[in-house]
């Protein structure tokens, strides 16, 4: 099952202590006034999960492209479920940052051009993600998870045609028809 940010945070204490001080370096910046030098705290840290999220997308990529047969099939489920845990930890470090933006009464600064070519790339991405393994836990029939990420895709973008028809196979498999319909309907 994919993580949380939160059960990931929970189960590797030492990680959940780097974004504690990465948010604690970023605030004490913010309070000093230095907001330039905070927001490269938090840019640093936002790439390098989006990179990790990436790592984990080509690898789940590589698993699922593979012979169809349960180890390759969990190993792309753990790869894809890894990416989800880098694109979220990414998202809760653009969270703290806009937090600490509002509260010390600051303007954003601007994305980097050069980082991401904005968030909504980063949205997608993690979307596709999502839809991807919720395809690939559809495929083991294991349902719960699936709708999980289908429902994760659909908060992210709720016109989402690949994440509202895969929603709907698996409410058909429920047998939640009225459900099914009304996503097939959406798509």
């Amino acid at each position: 099952n994919p993580y949380t940010v939160l059960e990931f945070l929970d189960d590797y204490p030492e990680f959940a202590e780097d974004v504690e001080i990465l948010y604690l370096k970023s605030v004490t910046n913010v309070e000093a006034g230095k907001f330039k030098k905070a927001d490269i705290y938090f840019q640093k840290q936002f790439d390098s999960f989006y990179k990790d999220a990436l790592s984990g997308i080509a690898a789940g990529d590589e698993y699922a492209a593979k012979e169809k047969n349960a180890e390759n099939y969990e190993m792309a489920s753990l790869m894809y479920a890894t990416a989800l845990v880098g694109f979220g930890s990414a998202d809760l470090v653009n969270s703290l940052r806009a937090v600490a933006t509002e509260k010390n009464g600051l303007p954003a600064i601007k994305r980097n051009p050069k980082n991401l070519n904005g968030y909504a790339e980063f949205k997608k991405a993690y979307e596709e993600t999502a839809v991807k393994l919720a395809n690939v836990e559809l495929q083991a029939e294991k349902f719960d998870t699936a709708l999980e990420n289908f429902n994760k895709a659909i908060e992210l973008n709720p016109k989402s045609k690949a994440a509202l028809e895969g929603r709907a196979k698996v409410y058909r498999k429920l047998g939640k028809i009225k459900l099914a319909m009304a996503d097939e309907a959406k798509a």
